[in-house]
């Protein structure tokens, strides 16, 4: 398996009074949260399937947090062969599940 993308996107901050069960950080660390989204992806080695790794997580200073709102997910994608077609694959498949993310999330979340 080849990684063909990893990326990683900040969506926003998160509203400090969130209704969610975050374990253990303080009310006041809260203000300071982040949302984000990750992507990884990797081509099989005759580059015929894409194996795509989505993300969605709450990172406040170095902790990182689960969140309650977006189920984490592998897609399988037969891909032409090309590099180029898994790549632009991956990319897209990356800025969709921020579409998603965006529009799954309780709006109080991010401001």
């Amino acid at each position: 398996m080849t990684t063909i993308l990893d990326q990683e996107s900040e969506l926003g901050h998160c509203e400090p009074d969130i209704e969610a069960d975050l374990g253990d950080v303080p009310e006041w660390d809260l203000a300071n949260a982040l949302l984000f989204v990750h992507t990884r992806a990797d081509l099989n080695s005759h580059g015929s399937m894409l194996k795509i790794e989505q993300h969605c997580f709450i990172r406040v200073g170095t902790q990182v947090l689960e969140q309650p709102w977006v189920q984490s997910r592998i897609l399988l994608e037969p891909t032409g062969g090309s590099n180029k077609e898994a790549e632009q694959l991956a990319a897209q498949a990356h800025q969709q599940f921020i579409a998603e993310v965006k529009n799954l999330v309780p709006t109080l979340v991010l401001n």
